[in-house]
């Protein structure tokens, strides 16, 4: 889909770690990322920040928010260098109408984020957070040349444990885990997926890995 053909598509740039949609601030713009990465992050009432969403390249940034133009609850923080399209809001409503190819992009993304959410809430109520993070790693990974998974390497330990709603200390313990039985492998790159099977079977729930 080329989104530089909506009328008043512009094309922007974040460094990493700027906010560029916050949090109470109603925004009159869709964003798409055309190349890097970003995250929803919301502050909890405990007072830690728990990150809602990841977007990559092809993603709308707060597709339903912005559809419905609702006030967001959450930051939107650029992870990488972050080049998105700009598209003014009722521009964008406009195309919905015209182009069912984003449309249907746009309600996909709607219905995969709030899986997404409902898993991590009902992952996380059951106490299967090492499968929810087994599945993140999944779902978040790319393609290297060497052929292999790797997570980008500005996905820490804190930012994996501020995406399940857990403390760093669990997730920390679950990565070495899977470290030591060389599932994953940490290297200059980020955390490269070593043994895709076996995590796959650890995202599926049909092997429970032990970590304490």
């Amino acid at each position: 889909m080329d989104y530089s053909k909506i009328k008043g598509a512009t094309f922007v740039r974040f460094k990493k770690n700027e906010c560029f949609v916050h949090a109470g601030d109603q925004s009159d713009y869709f964003y798409v990322v055309a190349s890097g990465y970003c995250h929803r992050v919301r502050l909890e009432e405990n007072g830690n920040n728990t990150i809602r969403t990841i977007y990559s390249k092809g993603s709308i940034v707060c597709a339903l928010m912005a559809y419905r133009n609702l006030v967001p609850k959450s930051d939107i923080v650029a992870d990488t260098t972050l080049c998105c399209w700009k598209i003014p809001r009722q521009n964008f409503i406009d195309e919905l109408d015209r182009n069912p190819e984003v449309a249907k992009h746009l309600m996909d993304q709607i219905i995969d984020e709030y899986l997404d959410l409902s898993s991590q809430f009902f992952g996380r109520k059951n106490g299967e957070t090492p499968k929810l993070l087994c599945k993140f790693l999944f779902s978040h990974a790319r393609m290297h040349e060497d052929g292999y998974l790797y997570m980008d390497k500005s996905y820490n330990n804190v930012k994996i444990a501020a995406h399940l709603g857990v403390h760093k200390v669990t997730a920390t313990r679950i990565i070495n885990a899977l470290q030591k039985e060389q599932t994953l492998t940490r290297t200059k790159d980020g955390l490269q997926i070593t043994n895709p099977e076996q995590l796959q079977y650890y995202a599926s729930g049909k092997k429970t890995i032990k970590y304490k």
